[in-house]
């Protein structure tokens, strides 16, 4: 990523269960809630059945705007 550029921001409504654990599982490891997210959802991008959406759509062929 450039310097100074800014990263988009995604937002998600989660149930209070769900947010206590990732508040804690993101303490727990010495991260940020935001970094412990990014990490999940590379993880995720990585699955199998992911994997082929983004092959079948070429969504690694897409252009910045």
């Amino acid at each position: 990523m450039a310097k100074g550029k800014r990263k988009p921001e995604v937002r998600a409504y989660v149930d209070e269960d769900l947010d206590r654990l990732i508040k804690t599982i993101a303490s727990l490891k010495g991260i940020s809630v935001s970094e412990l997210l990014n990490q999940a959802i590379e993880v995720y991008l990585q699955l199998p059945e992911v994997q082929k959406i983004v092959e079948r759509h070429r969504l690694d062929e897409i252009e910045e705007d």
